[in-house]
């Protein structure tokens, strides 16, 4: 259900508006948390509201918090109540007083539906007057220090990585990495920002095909053994595979970023794709959740059913529809070896006939 659109005027502060780092979407959704925060100084609005609101995917809700945070317009804090963990958002600008202040001129007409309350002396937004403050919210929880962290830029590796936002990472998981990248930089100076690059991209496989968790603990299990990170090893350790096939695939886009060069996936981003795809992977996310669990082999995801339907490799397969290309793959999988219907990498076998039959 669609939550109710409330009508009222909110005011966009310039700090924001030309923000380059922002996307439009999250000045939109900043503009809103500044409107619903006018009361408390904070809202406590969730993604699922958000994303109803504006008729967008959890997922891009997600990424425009996030953007905010890393940029500190926003702190979020968690506290605990009787109906569970609430999360509230608080908007951090020198210009949101002055853009709440009922002493702000808006075009508001005396019967419009608005949480803005008319005493705006009583209405208490957090905000740090010098800018500098903004880079240290108070109150912040040992996760939150973690997820904001500013990293020291005294090792060269640092400065490459300073500015990657790490969504989807827990504080601890954030934690485990700076310490297995000082470790490696400690054995040997030449660590650069490209290995930590390198690393961070496994990380986030590891995050979307089998949890943060069990990332986390496959950085801190490689730490402890000196080696180089590889989450095969973290797997072999335990004589048990850890499985692939998650029952919510976490993130389109580092499956993306797995399987296609970076310039298209950047290109998927500004385009749209990526939006609408993540739509349609939630619509039918019960779907290929269920198709992946009728294949042993591991490399058989939802998310790999998802793309031979909906994504470009889907143009490898013969058919006009989803069901048609199920249809292909299963005629392709049918034909394989039991080793291949087992082991082998189905992305790679699908190029290879598709480019057979061009032949």
């Amino acid at each position: 259900m669609t939550p109710e659109q409330n009508d009222f005027f909110t005011i966009l502060p310039s700090c924001i508006r030309y923000d380059a780092n922002v996307s439009d979407f999250a000045k939109v959704l900043y503009s809103e948390i500044l409107a619903l925060s006018k009361k408390n100084g904070f809202c406590w609005a969730t993604n699922e509201h958000f994303a109803g609101l504006f008729s967008k995917h959890e997922t891009t809700v997600s990424r425009a918090i996030s953007e905010l945070k890393n940029q500190k317009y926003i702190q979020i804090e968690s506290t605990n109540s009787k109906n569970g963990t609430v999360r509230n958002i608080t908007p951090l600008s020198e210009n949101a007083n002055r853009a709440l202040s009922k002493n702000a001129k808006t075009p508001l007409s005396e019967n419009a539906k608005t949480p803005l309350s008319k005493n705006a002396n009583h209405n208490r937004i957090k905000i740090n007057k010098e800018k500098e403050n903004r880079d240290t919210p108070p109150h912040k929880t040992d996760l939150d220090q973690f997820a904001d962290k500013k990293i020291e830029t005294s090792k060269p590796y640092e400065v490459d990585i300073q500015n990657y936002h790490f969504n989807n990472w827990t504080g601890t998981l954030k934690e485990a990495f700076f310490n297995f990248c000082s470790d490696q930089y400690d054995k040997n100076k030449k660590f650069s920002g490209t290995r930590a690059k390198e690393i961070i991209r496994q990380i986030e496989i590891d995050i979307a095909i089998s949890g943060a968790k069990e990332a986390e603990n496959a950085v801190r299990f490689c730490l402890a053994a000196g080696w180089n990170y590889k989450f095969s090893y973290y797997q072999n350790s335990n004589e048990s595979k850890v499985s692939q096939k998650t029952e919510q695939p976490q993130d389109l886009e580092v499956y993306l970023l797995a399987n296609y060069p970076e310039k298209d996936v950047r290109y998927f981003k500004s385009d749209g794709k990526l939006e609408t795809w993540e739509k349609t992977l939630s619509e039918n996310l019960f779907k290929v959740t269920n198709m992946a669990k009728g294949y042993k082999n591991e490399n058989l995801s939802p998310l790999f059913f998802f793309e031979i339907m909906f994504l470009p490799l889907s143009n490898q397969l013969n058919g006009s529809k989803p069901e048609r290309k199920i249809e292909s793959f299963e005629k392709i999988y049918s034909q394989q070896n039991d080793y291949n219907k087992e082991k082998a990498d189905f992305r790679k076998i699908i190029k290879a006939v598709y480019e057979k039959t061009k032949a």
